[in-house]
């Protein structure tokens, strides 16, 4: 505003000079709020496609190099058979000559994994860089109805995550065993006489259960979770964090149906990867494969979503490992020629329909319990 010589300045000139003050603050902000949110989609959205060509990479490059780990196990075995060598090289060299040609595959998935893993991840721009909008100086001036972009569901410190912990595992291990228990009696499996170490191999299957289920929840629904939900709405980010965790399920567990008739060939394990994935466009491995896998994954996601915290989840999956574990110890399967047969159970406790109403009955359950807690608990202060 200009003055000249002899003007004065009342209350209402004051007043117009501080509203457009505030409204150019205000749409200041504006533009800044709006530019930061679009930064963070952007950086989301890349971040979400840099988690999906990881997993490409890794399937990728796996398949191209488990004939060379295929060749150099077997190599390893032919040294160690025919000669004197180091006590721990034969042990290992034995151990690869009767693994059949999935393991290797497996083996070749980890190892191209865990290479992959530090480049992809130091290669993610949504990290602790990037700082908060709120912290910004100028978001002190942040008008009472201004939304801002979702960043996310961070994982918060969870109370009551040793007692979800707990309720998880009891949750799944229960209704999963009793699933098997019902599958014995259907003539699917048949018992198995128990032997006298069974109870030690019990505790060393429960430490396995929780280290590798707190590991797999970490990556599947603490990372790669984690940045699909800063990428799109919770419905499409649980959707897309059951995917990859299923892709990963079909491609670190392969069937044994599946094989390759030259191990040694330079496309065998391309040959043996489209095969895992092929042989589901059939219906009973559709039904009795794939869509279990896939509501199993996504009950760990919702468990996620729902608590904001990983306890609940990591619970769940040590349940589910451990029951399939321990049931796989003490029964063995039966071969069914029915294709109903086929159907209602496949060769453990994560394939089948009964399994699948399992997974079915624990999700109404963890539902029921999280819901019944939230109307309980206290409004926050």
């Amino acid at each position: 505003m200009t003055f000249h010589a002899g003007q004065t300045l009342d209350s209402s000139g004051i007043r117009q000079g501080r509203t457009d003050r505030e409204s150019k603050s205000k749409h200041a902000f504006l533009f800044a709020a709006a530019g930061y949110g679009d930064r963070v989609q952007t950086e989301a959205n890349r971040d979400m496609f840099k988690i999906w060509l990881f997993a490409v990479v890794t399937l990728g490059a796996g398949a191209v190099c488990c004939p060379w780990i295929y060749n150099g196990c077997m190599a390893l075995y032919e040294v160690t058979a025919n000669r004197q060598t180091i006590g721990p090289m034969e042990r290992l060299g034995g151990v690869f000559h009767h693994w059949p040609y999935g393991s290797f595959f497996v083996l070749s998935l980890s190892i191209c994994a865990m290479i992959a893993v530090v480049p992809f991840f130091a290669w993610l721009r949504i990290s602790s860089r990037n700082r908060n909008l709120w912290i910004q100086p100028w978001s002190l001036r942040l008008p009472e109805n201004t939304v801002l972009p979702d960043p996310g569901q961070p994982l918060k410190k969870n109370p009551l995550g040793q007692l979800q912990w707990i309720t998880g595992l009891i949750l799944m291990a229960g209704i999963m065993l009793i699933i098997g228990y019902c599958l014995t009696k259907t003539g699917s499996f048949a018992w198995i006489t128990p032997t006298p170490e069974l109870r030690r191999w019990i505790w060393r299957l429960l430490i396995h259960s929780v280290l590798l289920a707190t590991f797999l929840e970490v990556f599947f629904r603490g990372i790669v979770m984690g940045i699909f939900l800063r990428a799109h709405r919770p419905a499409i980010a649980l959707l897309a964090a059951a995917i990859f965790s299923t892709l990963y399920q079909i491609a670190f567990h392969p069937s044994a149906a599946v094989g390759v008739p030259d191990p040694e060939a330079l496309l065998a394990g391309v040959h043996f990867l489209t095969g895992q994935f092929s042989r589901l466009v059939s219906p009973i491995a559709l039904v009795a494969e794939l869509i279990p896998v896939f509501c199993t994954g996504f009950l760990f996601a919702y468990a996620r979503w729902r608590t904001g915290s990983l306890w609940l989840p990591v619970g769940l999956h040590t349940g589910w490992i451990f029951a399939n574990e321990l049931f796989m110890r003490v029964a063995t399967p039966i071969e069914r020629k029915d294709w109903f047969a086929r159907l209602l159970a496949g060769d453990g406790l994560q394939h089948g329909l009964l399994p699948l109403i399992g997974i079915g009955l624990t999700t109404m359950l963890v539902h029921f319990l999280i819901s019944h807690h939230a109307e309980n608990s206290p409004p926050a202060a």
